[in-house]
């Protein structure tokens, strides 16, 4: 057998293929929008073929570059959370027994192997070194940047958006920016992507997306920061928990409440959209899911069957503008359960890891999550992989998936009680 040099291996172990692959992506998703030079645009068949392509080829670059990585790098590097690898288990097994009972079985099925294939790219994703995960963001950074000013310079400029784009797609490329402008940790790039975020949202008036942002934000900077052990963790799930009980118990006033607040805040100019309940009288949308979940409330029509025609029921609109609507419908109120399962067990991996390594890219994503909550109530995305934050979702929820955290905080541990001042904060993810 042919052996290797170690500072060939080196070399090799340094690549990054993400560094290519992550900007990659988000140009696929930009891209095609050019193409939108009316609203109307929006619908013709050849326009909904060629924003196919540029997505299946956005995946195929994201999923070949993670099987690089894992040639590369070798499995030694990848360990999976145990419990985070059963929740997925099970959710995707739901995912995939429903093709037994879909509306469109190929569809299901198809949409099943392409969820696995992304969700283990981006969990080998998360077994690169610390530098290696930022410079892949700062590079998606511009590449989100460059995209939004190719936009802007090639579409008419509307009142809410460039040519024909939906005005929430443009404010959601705002906010994926800001996020990977703080996973890049370059302070130039978060002051950056954060007044051209805002921007973006301001322009396009995305409600869902600038309270979204303040949420994070508030994680980022007020939560966190005092989330310091398990103790103070627990404690904030409970508060947490509490909160959503709260919601639940009240929803409709405090949806009409953000979306007042949202409207005021973006000088929302739009009547339609600033009258009505809910963000822009959304509850219309929400009672029509409700109706077609009637008969099929646990096992719902087969996973993400909404652009079938064969679930389009008498033409209704099959979008109810709620993710976790959207998620009942495709595999019934037992998917959904288990969706929102795999977004609080890797939400509490994710800052149980900052609580106890203070490991950043974790406190990141465990913000992001939280603050995807509203755009889960009232946006149709949950599992869309050519939606910027809804990408981004999945992209963190595969992070809770690799066990390097369990390696941190023995690590970080042991150099505490050292007392080497806690050195191995800085890379907590080591290569």
């Amino acid at each position: 057998m042919m052996r290797v040099r170690p500072e060939t291996r080196r070399w090799a172990e340094s690549i990054n293929p993400f560094f290519i692959a992550l900007p990659a992506y988000f140009a696929c998703m930009a891209l095609p929008l050019a193409g939108l030079r009316t609203f109307a645009d929006y619908f013709t068949a050849s326009y909904i073929v060629l924003v196919h392509r540029f997505q299946i080829a956005g995946v195929v670059v994201f999923s070949f570059a993670a099987a690089i990585s894992l040639v590369i790098r070798g499995r030694r590097q990848l360990v999976v959370n145990g419990a985070m690898l059963l929740a997925w288990s099970v959710l995707i097994g739901w995912y995939g027994l429903s093709v037994f009972w879909s509306v469109n079985p190929v569809m299901t099925a198809v949409y099943v192997v392409v969820t696995t294939v992304v969700i283990a790219g981006c969990t080998i994703f998360w077994s690169q070194s610390n530098e290696a995960i930022e410079a892949s963001a700062s590079v998606a950074v511009i590449a989100i940047g460059l995209g939004m000013v190719y936009l802007a310079s090639s579409l008419k400029l509307g009142e809410r958006s460039f040519g024909g784009v939906t005005p929430n797609e443009i404010g959601h490329f705002g906010f994926a920016a800001i996020v990977l402008a703080y996973l890049s940790r370059k302070p130039a790039y978060i002051l950056g992507a954060l007044a051209a975020g805002v921007a973006l949202i301001a322009f396009s008036q995305a409600r869902t997306a600038l309270l979204a942002l303040l949420l994070f934000l508030a994680m980022r900077h007020l939560v966190t920061p005092f989330i310091t052990n398990r103790s103070r963790l627990v404690g904030a799930c409970l508060l947490g928990g509490a909160g959503a009980c709260v919601f639940v118990l009240v929803a409709p006033a405090l949806i009409d409440l953000a979306s007042s607040f949202a409207t005021r805040t973006l000088g929302v100019t739009d009547i339609a959209r600033s009258s009505g309940s809910g963000f822009s009288g959304r509850e219309r949308s929400w009672e029509i899911g409700r109706a077609l979940l009637s008969g099929h409330t646990l096992l719902g029509y087969g996973y993400r069957t909404r652009g079938s025609l064969d679930f389009g029921i008498g033409g209704i609109e099959t979008n109810v503008h709620s993710g976790l609507l959207n998620a009942a419908l495709d595999t019934g109120v037992l998917g959904c359960l288990g969706f929102i399962a795999v977004m609080m067990t890797a939400t509490w991996s994710l800052l149980r890891s900052w609580a106890e390594a203070r490991s950043e890219p974790d406190r990141l994503a465990g913000c992001f999550l939280v603050a995807m909550w509203p755009v889960l109530v009232v946006e149709g995305n949950y599992m869309n992989f050519a939606a910027p934050s809804s990408f981004l979702m999945t992209l963190f929820l595969a992070g809770a998936l690799t066990m390097r955290r369990t390696e941190r905080v023995s690590a970080y541990t042991a150099s505490e009680e050292s007392g080497d001042g806690g050195e191995s904060r800085r890379s907590p993810r080591t290569a």
